[in-house]
């Protein structure tokens, strides 16, 4: 009964041109989310984590490049609407 469940919310998306490097992902998600990269042994994949500040709910953040300009997004959060926010925030930051 304690145990608290994590929301999933996955978003498709195309990256643009200026948007292909792995610097320039990465830079982009940790200025759009406050997160910190987490090794991953896979190449086209890129994870980050965090906690909120004020309830301490747990974030994971995936995302997964695909042929060509395709990605995947996935934020897991126990706060549903703090994941919904990020997904929006993410995808803006990526596709500008």
């Amino acid at each position: 009964g304690k145990l608290t469940g994590m929301s999933e919310i996955t978003e498709k998306l195309m990256l643009p041109e200026k948007c292909q490097s792995d610097h320039t992902i990465v830079q982009q998600v940790t200025s759009a989310a406050n997160v910190g990269r987490v090794p991953c042994g896979a190449n086209n994949e890129y994870r980050f984590a965090a906690k909120t500040v004020t309830s301490g709910s747990l974030v994971l953040i995936t995302l997964e490049r695909r042929e060509g300009a395709a990605a995947q997004l996935t934020v897991n959060s126990e706060k549903m609407v703090i994941g919904t926010m990020l997904v929006k925030d993410i995808v803006q930051a990526l596709t500008q």
